[in-house]
């Protein structure tokens, strides 16, 4: 294999796939690919996962979905699947579904860079951070350990040979498998140069079983052993409770969904699992059922809706269907939404509706918002990975600690058995857990109450970013104002009436083609015009111009001839060379053109949100806000003069100036550094300005891939701009809550390590009641997660009352 072909993938390694895993919250490593790739680069692998790429086949039939995960005592190369296959102890739902969403994009660019006649290529990634932990292990491990001290007090009273205690003790360390494995991994790691938690509680295990050995002539042998055993098991029990605290994102869910199978002129109810429904299937949801897949209402049916999972809202929705075709009818236009999703619920007493499925269940919003959600719990934050950082440097330091204390008890006091007591117990009482564990419980339980009122995070550092924001940029249409126009004047240069009655036909046209907050403002407005009956015509050559409007070549009815046709603002005409007229009023205007001539002007009002005032006075406390827009510079003022704002206003910006403005901002000026700043928007015009921003926020939307791409997702449709400062101030209550949580960590360990070295004088814990301390530090952090979802889940910072009285 060439050395370039080499070069380009351990680079490409190094610089996407790894920084993808670290944010993802794997630990960081090194990549040593085999010899067919003729790379050498360091071994250090922390990674629980052999990862095999069979690259035989053609790149393009390779699918992530043709991945295997199997445990690690399925290390088993006989068979290889085409595509990808992923080895390691990975059992829980959450970590699979993270580790996709980390590298599937990544992987799919590395298999690109292999030659066609690559063999397996063998990533070899060992697990040397820590050991496996199963709950299985760990309960059936306390139950042997509990059992077997019960029978230590049983032989107390019995004149049981010392030797025979020995031996329980032996065969229990024999059966106890998690013990094993914690003992194995520690004294590996230790060995390696990476020592970890695990080889402070192996060498505090040994130690102990060695300090009980000489004491084999005192008073119960082995009792205190068996005690630091069980300490050891319920510390790792609630510290595994604590580290997989997650958040019940799953929906409710129908179990059997009534579908409709056409059956000659009628139609056959037939019961059926939601993974089997597909597009365009029909599906009859009786009152008080659940939607089992997103589809739309059909066939005039109409129902209120429960959609407080997706939105966090408690009042029904009401939707009724806005696309009846019965025969040669027309469609008819409603201005309610006919859009159902998965997890919805049909509320309405009496109505069942049927409706059209539009995805599977795996291409629902609901299940989308749940993989993104999982996604972002499993990432690691800014501050969780500081705290790591610092982890990794407390392990050594404490078995420094450990030595020193053993070392010096020795010579002051020159007593082993009180040297060894000691240094075990320093080993032992030592606990980052509350420092490592705060920022994941904290930020897990905030980004629970955001997803409760409506709002997606795609990661914890995303949330925690929240607080450092400096800049805020507001998009103006369907973010600013509310996304509905009302018509104020239709202009038309006609040659006669029936000329007009053509030039609303095809506008009609045009605009029914667009999902922009205008043109379907526009097409409902014509609906409700005289020659509401117009005529079909046919559109070629569709070109949607973002920040422009819409182009192409339509064929009109009766003629027979195509026609350029032209709709959007005033830059998409004058770019084809036609004059645009001036409008110096605070009108949204859309103009229509023909064959390079301009015939149609239609201005329409626009109203900004009922919060808007109150948030961007609110957000101007803290931050700068600004406002991007299309619009020209009167219709700008207007919605800045609404909001009360009077500056940093910027008008007659096409999507490319929109981005060159937001990067602008976030590069600062020269002499500082990048400046954090935040891009809110709906994602039609703005999103290559919501990309280069550092948090981008979709209000309101429904498109899975603004879903995946947006960092914040508000969809509450109910004063969405509200929730923006209401996340701001949690996450800074959140930040202030782990604070709290590091403080009382480093007081723990300030404390109970001075008094474990014998610093305190007689002040000294034996070894199991300090492990057993150590575990109610886990106890701590698991129950102040419970507090600040106690005191953050009813706090409301801004109320309607406050927003309308503003």
């Amino acid at each position: 294999m060439s050395s370039d072909c080499s070069d380009s993938i351990s680079s490409y390694l190094e610089k996407r796939i790894i920084p993808c895993l670290e944010e993802a919250g794997f630990p960081c490593f090194l990549i040593d690919l085999s010899q067919e790739l003729g790379v050498n680069v360091s071994t250090d692998m922390k990674m629980p996962y052999d990862v095999f790429i069979n690259t035989k086949y053609s790149p393009k039939n390779l699918f992530f979905n043709d991945v295997a995960l199997l445990s690690s005592e399925e290390f088993v190369h006989s068979s290889v699947i085409p595509g990808i296959t992923l080895k390691g102890p990975l059992k829980r739902n959450e970590d699979q579904m993270s580790f996709y969403a980390s590298i599937s994009d990544n992987f799919s660019i590395l298999i690109s860079l292999l030659p066609a006649n690559s063999t397996i290529v063998k990533i070899d990634c060992i697990d040397r951070s820590k050991a496996p932990k199963s709950k299985k292990y760990l309960f059936n491990d306390l139950i042997l350990c509990v059992g077997t001290l019960t029978l230590q007090f049983v032989f107390s009273f019995l004149p049981i040979s010392i030797i025979f205690q020995l031996l329980l003790v032996i065969v229990l360390l024999a059966f106890s498998t998690y013990i094993r494995i914690v003992i194995k991994f520690g004294l590996r790691n230790l060995a390696n140069g990476h020592p970890t938690m695990d080889s402070l509680v192996s060498l505090a295990l040994l130690g102990s079983f060695v300090l009980e050995i000489m004491n084999l002539d005192g008073l119960d042998p082995f009792f205190s052993f068996t005690m630091l055993l069980i300490s050891v098991l319920i510390g790792r029990i609630l510290e595994d409770q604590a580290g997989h605290k997650g958040v019940c994102l799953n929906a409710e869910r129908t179990i059997l969904a009534k579908m409709l199978k056409p059956d000659n002129e009628n139609f056959v109810e037939i019961f059926m699992s939601p993974e089997l429904l597909s597009p365009g299937d029909l599906v009859r949801i009786l009152p008080g059922e659940v939607v089992p897949v997103d589809g739309k209402l059909v066939l005039g049916a109409c129902s209120y809706f429960d959609e407080s999972f997706i939105t966090g809202e408690s009042v029904p929705v009401y939707k009724e269907s806005n696309a009846i075709t019965i025969c040669d009818c027309k469609i008819v236009n409603s201005k309610y939404s006919d859009i159902v999703l998965a997890g919805t619920k049909n509320v309405a007493i009496g109505r069942p509706v049927i409706m059209e499925c539009s995805h599977s269940l795996n291409g629902s919003i609901s299940s989308c918002l749940a993989r993104i959600t999982e996604s972002a719990l499993s990432k690691q934050s800014n501050a969780q990975r500081f705290a790591d950082s610092l982890a990794k440097w407390f392990v050594p330091f404490v078995l420094g600690l450990s030595g020193l204390t053993f070392i010096s008890n020795v010579i002051i006091f020159l007593d082993l058995k009180l040297a060894l007591e000691r240094s075990v117990s320093v080993m032992v009482s030592a606990c980052p857990c509350a420092m490592a564990l705060a920022a994941p419980i904290i930020f897990s339980t905030a980004i629970k109450l955001a997803r409760e009122r409506g709002v997606i995070f795609n990661g914890m550092s995303s949330f925690e970013s929240l607080s450092t924001i400096q800049q805020i940029f507001f998009d103006k249409t369907g973010t600013i104002t509310a996304g509905t126009f009302t018509l104020k004047g239709l202009f038309l240069y006609p040659a006669n009436r029936q000329d007009s009655y053509r030039i609303l036909a095809i506008i009609k046209r045009l605009a029914s083609t667009s999902t922009h907050p205008i043109c379907s403002s526009l097409t409902h407005h014509l609906q409700l015009l005289d020659g509401a009956s117009m005529e079909e015509h046919a559109v070629d050559d569709f070109c949607e111009i973002p920040g422009r409007g819409i182009s192409c070549s339509i064929r009109i009815c009766g003629v027979g001839k195509s026609i350029k046709a032209l709709l959007g603002n005033w830059l998409l005409l004058e770019e084809n060379g036609i004059k645009a007229p001036q409008v110096c009023d605070d009108s949204t205007m859309v103009l229509f053109a023909l064959e390079g001539v301009h015939i149609a002007t239609i201005t329409f009002s626009e109203s900004v949100r009922e919060e808007a005032p109150f948030v961007i006075g609110e957000l101007s406390k803290i931050m700068r806000v600004s406002i991007l827009t299309g619009d020209r510079k009167g219709a700008a003022q207007a919605a800045a003069i609404a909001v009360g704002l009077d500056s940093d206003i910027f008008y007659e910006c096409d999507p490319f100036a929109k981005e060159k403005i937001v990067q602008d901002a976030a590069r600062g000026d020269q002499s500082m550094r990048p400046i954090p700043v935040a891009m809110v928007g709906d994602g039609l015009n703005d999103s290559a300005a919501m990309a280069n921003a550092t948090l981008s926020i979709a209000i309101g939307t429904g498109s899975p891939s603004i879903l995946w791409s947006s960092k914040m997702v508000i969809m509450r449709s109910n004063h969405p701009l509200s929730l923006i400062p209401e996340m701001i101030h949690l996450c800074q209550r959140a930040k202030k809550w782990i604070y709290a949580l590091w403080i009382g960590s480093l007081l723990y360990n300030s404390i109970i390590l001075p008094m474990e070295m014998g610093l305190l004088g007689d002040i000294f814990l034996p070894s199991y009641m300090a492990s057993l301390l150590m575990s109610l530090s886990s106890i701590g952090v698991l129950v102040s997660g419970h507090l600040f979802s106690f005191f953050n889940s009813s706090a409301k910072l801004m109320s309607l009352a406050k927003i309308q009285k503003a």
